[in-house]
This record gives structure tokens, sequence and C-alpha cells, in this order.
């Protein structure tokens, strides 16, 4: 992101005037706001979960209602879901002036890796539950609907997305 403004954004500038020189981090980027981190470990969540789910089920003999969480198939139909978000997340990590062309391409679509995995989240949810509309599941689908309005209606989201530090130059000190 450059320091002129862009259509209906601040610039890095305006950021830094209105909030402090707090917003962004060592490399001069727009640091992820915090929502937008807690969004894309809530949409990578299952392949850390179900394995907890399972041990702790496991060790207290109960299974109940959770039998379809622990179904082979089921836990790799959710890891599907959270394949898209774990791809941003990792994408994140590399978030730096080293970061390769294809940690920058995915970075810059971010936000459509968060609303697949969002969108993946949902069908399953429908596929899986037999009472949709009650509990855990109604929780579930409320978040990554409030996810999908978040990602796509927040500027400092997509100003944050469209940021990423300019890559080093390598020097050939030496070389001839």
């Amino acid at each position: 992101m450059t320091d002129r403004p862009r259509k209906g954004n601040l610039s890095k500038t305006d950021y830094v005037l209105s909030h402090g020189p707090s917003v962004l981090d060592r490399h001069g980027c727009l640091k992820v706001p915090f929502l937008l981190a807690v969004a894309m470990v809530y949409l990578a969540r299952h392949p850390l979960l179900m394995p907890l789910v399972y041990y702790s089920l496991k060790k207290t003999g109960e299974t109940g209602s959770m039998n379809v969480l622990l179904d082979a198939s089921h836990f790799l139909l959710y890891f599907a879901c959270s394949l898209p978000a774990l791809v941003v997340l990792m994408a994140w990590n590399y978030r730096l002036p080293t970061g390769g062309t294809r940690v920058r391409w995915i970075w810059a679509r971010g936000q459509w890796f968060l609303l697949l995995s969002a969108l993946f989240d949902m069908a399953a949810r429908f596929y899986l539950t037999e009472n949709l509309f009650k509990g855990l599941a109604l929780a579930q689908l409320l978040l990554d609907g409030y996810v999908i309005l978040y990602i796509f209606i927040s500027a400092r989201v997509r100003d944050a997305f469209a940021d990423f530090p300019a890559q080093e130059a390598t020097t050939q000190e030496g070389k001839s």
C-alpha cells in the first residue's frame, strides 16, 4: 500500500495520524486487526479442535452426540473447510520483506480465501447437522456469517490485506 489515498480507503499516513504509529508493524505495514486475527483462527479451528475433542471424549468414554465429529470422513471434511484459512494464517506468518511471490499472492487474496473457508464451514454444517437451528450449530452459522460480513465491510481489513512489506533488494556485493 502506498501513501496516496485509494478509493474509499485511508492512506497509511491517515491511519498513523488518526490512530498513532502503533497501527504499523516494524516493516511499516498495517498491522492485522485483532478481530481479523481472531476470525482467521476461528476459521482454521478444526485441525486443532477435532483431535482435542476426540482424545478428551476417548479418555472419558463419552461419545454421545459427538459421534459425528469422531468419524474420520467428517474430520477430513472439516479439515478441508479450514484449509483456506490455514493458508492465510501461514501467509500472515510469512508477511515479511523476504516473503515470496506466492505468499504475496495469497495475502493479497486473503479475504477471498477466508470467504471460501467460511462458506465451506457453513456448507459442512448444513450437510452434517440434523437440527441446524439449535444450540452450537446455530451459533457457528451466525459466527461464520459475521466473519463474512466483517472481512468484506471493514475498510481496515481490506487495507491490511492490500499491504505487504516491500521486497528486499538483494545486493550482489563483491561479485563481478
